[in-house]
């Protein structure tokens, strides 16, 4: 997802958890937090495969709450999920 403002959110998924990356309108980039230790996420980034560690995965729920505030304020942060500057 894109905003007007060049801020943007990508969420990847494996099926039963998600990796959220956000670039705020300044364009620093962040990603989300809060998963537990465990297998390696690997998705397809823009073309190419990339993976993350599991603790930088959420719950879809969570997930699609964040695209919802993204959507709506221009930023997924909330109560729910924490993010982390890349």
């Amino acid at each position: 997802m894109v905003r007007e403002d060049g801020s943007s959110l990508v969420i990847a998924t494996d099926g039963s958890r998600c990796v959220l990356s956000w670039v705020n309108p300044l364009g620093e980039s962040f990603h989300s937090m809060g998963g537990p230790t465990g297998p390696i996420l690997v998705f397809d980034y823009f073309g190419s495969w990339s993976e993350v560690p599991a603790e930088f995965t959420i719950a879809t729920c969570e997930a699609l709450e964040c695209a919802r505030r993204f959507i709506v304020n221009g930023s997924p942060d909330g109560d729910s999920v924490l993010f982390e500057r890349d």
